[in-house]
């Protein structure tokens, strides 16, 4: 299965929101098109897309997922941080597909990628806004069993447009 990870874009900074309604801000729909050119550019094909409840998530994953026009597309709390990412392997492992997208935050994107490429939770990565890893895990996703493919931002994919 190849595993897409990407964290969402930049969002409003608005104190008398609720962080888990704030929206994208004008430059994290921006940062989402560019992904979306980036992956369409590279003709990925992604079979489902899972993103996170929280708006911006949501909003990230469905600009993302119009761009490549994939059907398919749910929202799970194990992308939550503060879930146990074993929750997260155990939905992919329940659907098994060849390709999928993940749209959450951090820290729990870096520490799932940790997990999956070394079984600890303590490689130090960082996804910054609309960062996007690309990993190929064995037949069953689990720890320690995934190749990291690239790692790029945001401002990297802009600049591989051109």
């Amino acid at each position: 299965m190849v595993i897409y990870l990407l964290r969402h874009g930049d969002a409003l900074q608005t104190p008398s929101m609720n962080d888990d309604q704030r929206p994208l801000s004008e430059i994290g729909e921006r940062q989402a098109r560019t992904v979306g050119r980036f992956l369409v550019a590279g003709k990925v094909r992604i079979d489902c897309v899972y993103s996170s409840p929280l708006v911006r998530a949501i909003q990230t994953a469905g600009i993302v997922r119009d761009a490549l026009n994939v059907r398919k597309s749910e929202q799970t709390e194990y992308l939550v941080p503060g879930t146990r990412k074993s929750q997260l392997f155990d939905l992919l492992n329940a659907h098994p597909v060849e390709s999928v997208l993940l749209v959450g935050h951090e820290p729990h994107l870096s520490q799932t990628t940790s997990l999956l490429l070394t079984e600890h939770e303590n490689l130090p990565l960082e996804f910054k806004k609309c960062s996007l890893a690309c990993l190929v895990a064995s037949e069953k996703v689990r720890k320690g069993h995934a190749i990291l493919q690239w790692f790029l931002t945001c401002e990297q994919m802009e600049l591989l447009k051109h």
